[in-house]
This record gives structure tokens, sequence and C-alpha cells, in this order.
């Protein structure tokens, strides 16, 4: 085999592996150590020269199959959730399709064709649409709700797969049909180019499909966290219902009866647990707060603490905070007090402070809890990394809600012993 072909093929094998390492950490996300980078990029590059050299291109099917296997290999050991593996490598698929067409191309209409040659060409035009595909991740991806999918959406990312494969079928036929000389006829190139824009035509459309599916689900998945909410407010006002009542009909009865000993004490309890609710900043505190939902939200939610053993404080300077009041923020606040009341809860020191203000335009709340595992701040906004059970829509939720609201932003830090999360939102927002 000439050396030139075997180093060319080794390069392009080195491309394609760079474009899976690039792909997976800048349009994905996933989290690549240098290490795993190296071993991704070594061990594919290996592979796509081994089967260069065993299969010439009248195997280009097998070899090309072989090689993309491999990929998705490599994708399952970083995601292994099977909806995203196949979303991710259907992207890898489209990258290498579209800058193997752009090759076939050129090749046969505008250079001569030459291992080199191909080479440059394959490198760029797949270093070119990986970039183009970083560009619109966030048109994209950030859309996508990347939770359990639904039939209808499953259904669609399944065509999305067939249509994206089925293209590149195609072009491995019309490669191969050119590698053989059977088909070297330039009228070819034109009905070439349209099946296979066609077929990209047909995964797109089903991808959008998939696209505002998942974004009607998310909509759903917050509804009914809004109705938890609600839910949550109406059996605090319920009980609280419930004990004046009974408070009411006690201290009637010990006025009936002329039992004015047991009347005082009731009082006296009264006022103590009035008086331990209120003091230090509690419940009268959130009182001030001018709308009902972020109140209700706050005094649910130390009131809760209190069940659970936690020590609080709350500071709250003015009255109008209309920022946090749509129901999108009370989820993400409540996201965030729910994170700080578990944490609190499995520490030591059980201790977790709120603080609500303005500072410099902009509406800041600040939560702060104690901790009994120090939590990785890389890795704490991921949807993979949790520590809870579950029970809230935890931190990659929050996130996502801040990303879609051009005037807020959230900051984490994390001391000896307390972690901190700073929520800001400037006035006069932006409509969603």
């Amino acid at each position: 085999m000439d050396m030139v072909y075997t180093v060319s093929s080794m390069l392009v094998g080195i491309s394609w592996a760079a474009s899976l390492v690039l792909m997976l950490k800048y349009v994905f996300g996933v989290k690549l150590s240098a290490l795993a980078a190296s071993l991704y990029i070594i061990s594919m590059t290996v592979l796509f020269t081994v089967m260069f050299m065993l299969l010439d291109d009248t195997h280009v099917q097998q070899r090309t199959t072989i090689i993309m296997a491999y990929a998705f290999f490599l994708i399952c050991l970083r995601l292994r959730k099977p909806q995203r593996c196949v979303m991710v490598f259907s992207v890898y698929v489209i990258i290498i399709s579209a800058a193997e067409s752009l090759d076939i191309i050129l090749l046969y209409t505008v250079f001569d064709y030459t291992p080199i040659t191909c080479f440059i060409i394959n490198t760029i035009s797949i270093q070119l649409f990986t970039f183009i595909a970083y560009i619109i991740k966030n048109k994209i991806i950030n859309i996508v709700n990347r939770d359990r999918p639904e039939k209808e959406t499953l259904l669609l990312t399944g065509l999305a797969a067939v249509f994206i494969f089925l293209a590149a079928y195609i072009q491995l036929e019309f490669e191969y049909s050119l590698l053989k000389g059977e088909d070297m006829n330039p009228k070819t190139y034109p009905l070439f180019l349209a099946i296979t824009a066609v077929t990209y035509l047909a995964a797109a459309i089903a991808a959008t499909g998939f696209i505002k599916s998942a974004g009607v689900e998310r909509k759903n998945k917050i509804i009914t966290e809004q109705q938890k909410i609600v839910e949550e407010m109406h059996d605090g006002t319920r009980v609280f219902r419930h004990n004046y009542r009974n408070t009411i009909i006690a201290i009637k009865g010990y006025c009936d009866n002329g039992d004015y000993e047991h009347l005082a004490e009731r009082i006296n309890e009264l006022y103590n647990e009035m008086d331990d609710i209120y003091s230090g900043g509690q419940l009268g505190t959130a009182i001030s707060i001018s709308d009902a939902g972020l109140r209700n939200m706050i005094m649910l939610k130390l009131l809760e603490a209190k069940r659970r053993g936690i020590s609080t404080e709350l500071k709250i300077s003015g009255e109008h905070f209309p920022e946090f009041e749509n129901m999108t923020m009370l989820n993400a606040i409540g996201a965030l007090l729910d994170n700080a009341i578990e944490a609190a809860e499995s520490s030591k020191e059980k201790c977790a402070a709120i603080e609500l203000f303005e500072h410099e335009g902009k509406q800041r709340l600040l939560i702060a809890n104690s901790f009994s595992e120090r939590p990785d701040l890389s890795r704490i906004m991921s949807k993979d990394y949790s520590t809870k059970n579950q029970s809230g829509l935890g931190l990659y939720y929050v996130s996502r809600v801040v990303s879609k609201r051009k005037n807020a932003e959230i900051a984490f830090n994390c001391g000896e012993t307390l972690f901190c999360v700073c929520l800001d939102a400037a006035e006069k927002a932006e409509s969603e």
C-alpha cells in the first residue's frame, strides 16, 4: 500500500476523532478529561488507519460502518442514556456526511484527486461543520429537553435518526460508485445533491418536531411544578385555619367554664409559639413582602425548615420584588430553597439563611446553608449531578430558567461550612 495513502488516511482519522471530541465537549457540554480525550483520539485514529490498510476503497461501506460503530460506542461510554446517545451520534453523522459530501463534490468538480488533497479538504470541512454545529447549539441544544421523552418525542427522535442514516447511506453508495468508476458523469452530481438534500430536509423536519414536542413536555413539567406550589400554599392555609379554629374553640371553652388558670396557660403557650416563629427575622419579616406568591413561598419553606429542625435566619430589605414574582422564577426559588433545606438537614450544623434585597439596580436573593458533603462547583449545574432524591427540580432546572432570562444571573460559592447561592435579576425584565 502506498505510504502517502496510509499517512493521509491516518491524518483523516485524526480529523474524525478530533471532531468527535470537540463535538462532545463544546456542542453538547460533555465533560472529558485530557486523558480521556487523548484516548478517544488515539484509539479512533488507530482503528481508522487499520481499516484503511485492511479494506480498500471497494469496501468503503463496511469500513465506514465499523468506524462509525466505534464512534457510537465511544459516545455511549460517556452519555449512557440511549436517547441522548442517538441524538449526539446523529449530529456526528451529519457532520461527517456533510464533510464527505463536500469532499466528493470538490474532488470531482474542482480539484484532481490525490490522497493529500482529500485529507486537506476533509479535515477543513469536518472542522468547519463541527464549528457550525457549535454556533447553532443555543438554537437547538438549549431547547431540547434531555429528560426521558414521551412516546411522541421518542418517535420523532427515531424518525430523525432514520432519515439521517438514510442520507448517509445514499452518500456512501454514490461515493462507492465513483470509486469503482461506474458513474463518473458530472450530470449525476445534481441528482446526488437533490436526493441527499431532500433526505436531510426530512431529518430536519423530524428533528423540529422532536424539539417542539420536547418543548411541550418542558412546559407541562413547569405547569406541574406550579400546581405543586399552589397545593403547598393551599395545604398550609388549610392547616392554619384548622389550628386557628381549634385554638378559638379551646379558648371559648375556658371562658365559658371560668377556667382562667388554663386560659392564661393557653394564651402564654400561644404567645411563646408566636414569639418563637416571628422573632429573629422569621415569618414576621416575610410578611413585609407585598407579593403573596413570593411571601407564601418563603413562609412555607421556613416552616418546613423549622419542622426538620433547621435553624433559619431571614433578612428582607424592601417590599416589592417584581422580578421574582412570576411563576417561572418562583419555581426556581422554590427549587433553590428545597436544595438548601435538604442539604442543611443532612449536615451537623443544620442551619440556613435567606436574604432578599436590592443592590445596584438589581433584585438579589442570597441563600446559604450548611452541608455534609462539599459540592463540586464545576459540575453543580449539570443535569446528572445531584445528591438529592429528585424531589425537586434541582440546580439544573434553575440554571436553565436563568439562562433563558436575559436580565437574570446566578452564582455559587462554597466556603468551609456554608454553601451560598446568589440569584440576581435586573429591573425592567425583558419578556420571556
